[in-house]
């Protein structure tokens, strides 16, 4: 299992030969917020305890503990977690799931002909039951467990188009669809110039848009300013160069776009709670917690 760190829509999951990925997550995990990313694999998030506010595209959800979701290819979203655990699979459904006899009925949902529901609806029995197992197959996904991995990705699928949960897809709205490109593009680009001083008429270029109307056009799809996303997506890498460089704070804040290491200091605060230090600290400490509760490799050859 990899840590839930994807901004790169390209990222590889699994293997090449068994696209599947698994992500759990708590309040613990460095990449417990969910930034606003995007790939061309679907995935399958649910909700354990507490609750998330998730962004599909253009659309707000609140989801209790025993919701899921599925996200489509292509689907721009984002998190913000309430005292949440959530798990998520990503998977390309297209490669696992199209050279069987089953191929055909799934090429209408591949070529865009009809549109999965996000909301899934988990009290339907047979869809509930597809999550269940999935979820479980999961924890072991080698061997015979990738036979027990696509049989209850096809029940799922199953059961979601036989209960009609999904949208036949006519020409979306032009405006709709460019507005989200605009959103993707500017995205990309504080992504890529994070660790740089961007200015905010740099950003707003990539929409093709002024500055004032952009702040208005990121404001109403993320909730956020571009600054406070910027900052957002920043302290996020900070988080994840404090545990796995060996780069002192101040070099950190520096290599993440802050030229101000108080600044920078604050700005963690606020987002994870604690100082970069106590961060670093605590993250460290589980980590090592988890290494010392699983089992040696020789004991665990014993026990078998």
């Amino acid at each position: 299992m990899q840590m839930y760190a994807e901004f790169n829509e390209f990222c590889q999951r699994g293997t090449v030969d068994f696209p599947i990925e698994v992500y759990r997550l708590d309040q613990n995990h460095p990449r417990y917020q969910m930034p606003y990313h995007w790939h061309h694999e679907m995935e399958l998030l649910r909700v354990l305890s507490g609750s998330i506010v998730l962004s599909l595209d253009e659309r707000e959800y609140s989801l209790p503990a025993g919701s899921a979701v599925l996200i489509s290819s292509g689907v721009l979203h984002g998190g913000t977690p309430q005292d949440c655990r959530y798990e998520c699979i990503v998977f390309d459904a297209e490669t696992l799931l199209k050279n069987s006899a089953a191929g055909p009925v799934l090429q209408r949902l591949f070529d865009g002909e009809i549109t999965l529901r996000p909301l899934l609806p988990v009290e339907e029995l047979g869809t509930a039951a597809a999550l269940d197992e999935l979820f479980s197959a999961m924890e072991h996904p080698e061997g015979a467990g990738r036979l027990l991995i696509l049989s209850a990705l096809y029940r799922l699928f199953g059961s979601l188009l036989r209960c009609g949960c999904y949208d036949g897809n006519p020409e979306k709205n032009r405006s709709a669809r460019r507005k989200m490109v605009q959103l993707k593009h500017a995205l990309a680009f504080m992504e890529e110039h994070f660790s740089e001083q961007v200015t905010l008429e740099q950003i707003a270029a990539q929409a093709e848009m002024s500055p004032r109307y952009f702040c208005r056009f990121f404001q109403e799809l993320t909730h956020r300013s571009p600054v406070e996303y910027l900052n957002y997506y920043r302290i996020e890498q900070a988080g994840d160069r404090l545990l796995h460089s060996a780069l002192s704070v101040t070099e950190i804040a520096y290599s993440c776009g802050f030229n101000d290491l108080s600044y920078f200091i604050r700005v963690f605060k606020k987002q994870k709670g604690v100082t970069p230090k106590k961060y670093e600290e605590t993250q460290r400490q589980r980590a090592a917690a988890i290494k010392r509760s699983e089992p040696h490799p020789a004991q665990q050859k014993t026990e078998e």
